[in-house]
């Protein structure tokens, strides 16, 4: 119970009970911020050490998920998303920010399954992981983190909008 609540999906209150944490727009909003911060330095530094192997895992994934919007299991895509991304922090050669990424990645569920159903935002996303494993395999740590940030930037957006409608 003390993992599940370290790792957000639990939350606790002294003295009343334990309940299954809901995460608003302004804490999806929040945590993306940070994860996107974390997202830039990893492709960042990704683009800077990635060999031949790393790229052809990191091209394996896109393939995986193309797969899967392709099939329409958009859940498998969502998979596909963070497996991407934690690949990312892996060939950063930087093994802390990996252990950090992997452990931000466990609120991923809490904020981005709700968007199971939007065939849409998969897709755009894939086509967003494309051009940073494009700016990876050039060798350019700034085009890799600029193509980063636009994901993250789009994503903001995004829960900018959904807060901006309720």
């Amino acid at each position: 119970m003390k993992h599940l609540a370290l790792d957000g999906w639990l939350e606790t209150t002294t003295g009343v009970g334990t309940r299954v944490a809901n995460l608003n727009l302004s804490d999806r909003y929040s945590y993306m911020q940070v994860r996107g911060a974390v997202e830039a330095l990893s492709v960042r530094l990704c683009a800077e050490a990635a060999g031949p192997e790393e790229l052809l895992t990191l091209e394996h994934c896109l393939a995986v998920a193309q797969l899967a919007i392709d099939s329409g299991n958009l859940v498998r895509a969502i998979e596909a998303d963070i497996d991407f991304h934690r690949l990312c922090a892996k060939c950063s050669g930087n093994r802390f920010l990996y252990q950090v990424y992997d452990r931000m990645l466990a609120q991923d569920e809490l904020v981005f399954f709700r968007n199971v159903s939007d065939t849409d935002i998969r897709v755009q996303s894939h086509q967003q992981h494309a051009a940073i494993v494009e700016a990876i395999r050039s060798g350019d740590p700034r085009l890799a983190e600029d193509a980063s940030r636009l994901h993250t930037r789009t994503i903001l957006d995004r829960l900018r909008a959904e807060q901006e409608r309720t």
